[in-house]
Parts: C-alpha cells; structure tokens; sequence
C-alpha cells in the first residue's frame, strides 16, 4: 500500500482480497470477528468463515463475535499489509479489542506472509 491510507472502501476491498484464500489461518481465530472501523459510516462489519469454508467481509454487526475489533484506517491497513506492531497501535490508540484479546494476535497472523522466517521456526518446532 502506498505512504496515504487508502479510502475505508479500498481497504475492505484489500481485507478481502488478503483473506480470500487463508480460510485455514482464519479458522484458528476461533470464531467471527467484529471490526468496528473507527471513522467511517457504517463502522461495524463482521469477520466470519462461511459455511462454505470461506472467509466474509460483510457490513453489520457481528452476532456472537469472539473479539470485537476497534481500528482506524491506518493500522487496518498495516494489519493487511502484515505490518501492524500491535503494542504501538494500542499505545498509539489506533487499535482495541473486547473479549478475546489473543483473536486480534490469531487475526493478525492470517496476514503475514507464508513462507515467512516465523512459519518456517513453527514447522521445525
């Protein structure tokens, strides 16, 4: 993603297109994810895997979510990118989380890239 934040639009599309095959990763979050997005009208959308096995964006609130997930456009879009120093953007207010505080680390590490050193340190271990 470039220096600007995107538009919220853009990042939801973004957020789609990085879950669209990690449906795996995603299951091990545990249960749907509320994402409120701070700013931007409507705010709430929902984290979920279908019943197809696929992972869903939709706008509205989540009915049972595990987590819900307050975030501004800027750390949503380093969570995407994999980026997202999770202690900073706490510190910062960019970032809070409601119920299971360990979702947001199981939901942040749908994004980081396979393949990367830590996957590699997982599979030996």
């Amino acid at each position: 993603m470039s220096e600007k934040t995107p538009t919220v639009p853009e990042l939801l599309d973004a957020l789609r297109g990085a879950l669209k095959d990690r449906a795996l990763q995603f299951s091990r979050v545990g249960g749907e994810i509320a994402l409120v997005i701070v700013g931007h009208e409507p705010p709430d959308h929902t984290v979920r895997l279908s019943k197809r096995g696929v992972v869903e964006i939709v706008e509205g609130k989540a009915k049972a979510p595990i987590a819900t997930i307050g975030i501004k456009p800027s750390a949503l879009a380093w969570l995407i990118e994999g980026t997202l120093d999770v202690e900073r953007a706490f510190e910062k207010r960019r970032l809070a989380v409601e119920g299971d505080v360990a979702a947001l680390g199981r939901f942040a590490e749908c994004f980081r890239p396979s393949g990367s050193i830590l996957d590699v340190r997982r599979s030996k271990g």
